[in-house]
């Protein structure tokens, strides 16, 4: 959260469960329990989505320690009018990968797509993209790792890596 907190005018954390209140006023942000529990990223963008108040949503997992404030910077220069949504891409062929939990939404259009196809069953946040115009910027991943950290050996290349 510090790496992107300074970008933010609202900081808005979900979460299965609800967080402690002195956790929460460490952090500087609200915690938003899921309205649907164990729904993953989308459903817990839906759950957050409704308490902001601002045009325009900066989306990052829990799991991403590297993402920071250049990426936002980066992401907001690149956005264009009519863009639903900036999102980072890297690679090519079988290799190339989208990072849709390291992007820039409108809040609205991420809401009203989002809404509509988690009703249809289709909870991933990649089924979201193709219902929205969607700007693809390209990263070097060299320049910035898009690496999550799920396993204790991601934890302990993190570690390395400090």
């Amino acid at each position: 959260m510090r790496n992107v907190a300074a970008a933010a005018s609202e900081l808005v954390v979900s979460a299965n469960g609800d967080f402690e209140a002195a956790l929460a006023a460490r952090l500087g942000a609200r915690f938003v329990a899921d309205t649907t529990p164990n729904s993953g990223p989308l459903g817990g963008l839906l759950s957050a989505l409704p308490e902001l108040s601002t045009r325009r949503v900066f989306v990052v997992a829990g799991d991403a320690p590297f993402v920071d404030l250049a990426l936002i910077e980066r992401l907001q220069r690149e956005r264009r009018d009519g863009d639903e949504a900036v999102v980072p891409a890297h690679g090519s062929g079988d290799r190339r990968r989208i990072e849709p939990l390291a992007a820039l939404y409108e809040r609205d259009a991420l809401l009203r797509e989002g809404r509509a196809a988690f009703a249809q069953a289709r909870r991933a946040l990649q089924d979201v993209l193709p219902r929205l115009r969607v700007r693809y910027i390209e990263f070097d991943p060299a320049e910035h790792p898009f690496a999550n950290l799920n396993t204790p050996a991601d934890y302990a290349d993190f570690r390395r890596r400090l």
